[in-house]
């Protein structure tokens, strides 16, 4: 038994559920709707969710599998596998002293499939700023009270040497 993600039709995390260590890639999972009447004929299943037996990616808030790029990469891996039988049919059809090795299945890279489900914004709100301790808020305003009181005696001996150069005439 292996870890399978539940997610919804858009591809976010839900659920974890246990699955078959055969299970690979994706199975999408239906559910029928009841029916209205008694008599009514059974409806349609619904498709309303999925289960991904790929590892979610460490790190992530919150998790959102991309659907798209597994779709893309079962197609890539289906081309690779036809051009692999087609290269194989010819090899084969050659002379085998002159075919040389045969050719090699060459699977596709595998895309990130797992992709962070939050903006940046919403990172950036999960931490906010820390807040300073009271002690450090105190220690904060005399740091700026004594700044303030620097700059008020650096003003006061401009202008007690201005007054001074004043009263003297101009000279110092």
């Amino acid at each position: 038994m292996k870890e399978a993600i539940i997610t919804d039709t858009s591809g976010l995390y839900v659920d974890v559920t246990l699955t078959s260590d055969s299970d690979l890639g994706v199975t999408p999972i239906y559910e029928t709707p009841a029916p209205d009447e008694p008599d009514a004929e059974p409806a349609e299943p619904v498709l309303t969710s999925y289960r991904v037996a790929i590892p979610v990616t460490p790190g992530l808030y919150k998790p959102r599998f991309d659907l798209a790029a597994w779709e893309a990469y079962q197609a890539a891996i289906t081309a690779a596998r036809e051009d692999y039988a087609a290269a194989y049919a010819e090899w084969s059809t050659e002379d085998e002293e002159t075919r040389g090795e045969p050719p090699m299945f060459t699977r596709p890279e595998p895309p990130t499939l797992w992709l962070e489900g939050l903006t940046p914004e919403e990172i950036a709100a999960l931490h906010p700023e820390p807040q300073p301790s009271e002690t450090d808020a105190i220690h904060l305003a005399i740091a700026e009270l004594a700044q303030a009181q620097a700059n008020d005696i650096d003003a006061l001996q401009l202008a007690l040497a201005e007054i001074a150069t004043l009263l003297t005439g101009g000279e110092a």
